[in-house]
């Protein structure tokens, strides 16, 4: 395994869970692209080689960490005015209509 291939798995690693800064900082070196946390940097450079499974993967984990992320537990719902609707200024997640005493008039 070259270099770029192992700083770009490390990097797929660390994107889908699989393991985490501190397992990675046990290794004796540690290679990692600029900007690893950015998941469009090492989909490209697996769509560039082809790597579908991975791209599949990576993908995969994007679409579960972003509803992760909008299961917010704190909603603070504000009238959204542009778009219609109600939107929690923590998460940005949209509601037609609030459903918590906690809604805010801007």
């Amino acid at each position: 395994m070259t270099e770029t291939e192992e700083c770009y798995y490390n990097a797929y690693q660390l994107l889908i869970g699989a393991t985490d800064h501190d397992k990675l900082a046990e290794q004796e070196v540690v290679y990692l692209p600029e900007n690893h946390e950015d998941p469009d940097v090492v989909l490209s450079y697996y769509e560039s080689v082809e790597d579908y499974e991975k791209c599949a993967e990576i993908v995969k984990s994007m679409e579960s960490k972003e509803i992760r992320k909008r299961r917010c537990p704190n909603h603070v719902w504000r009238k959204d005015y542009l778009n219609g609707g109600w939107r929690c200024q923590v998460c940005g997640y949209k509601r037609e209509t609030p459903e918590r005493a906690k809604d805010v008039e801007p």
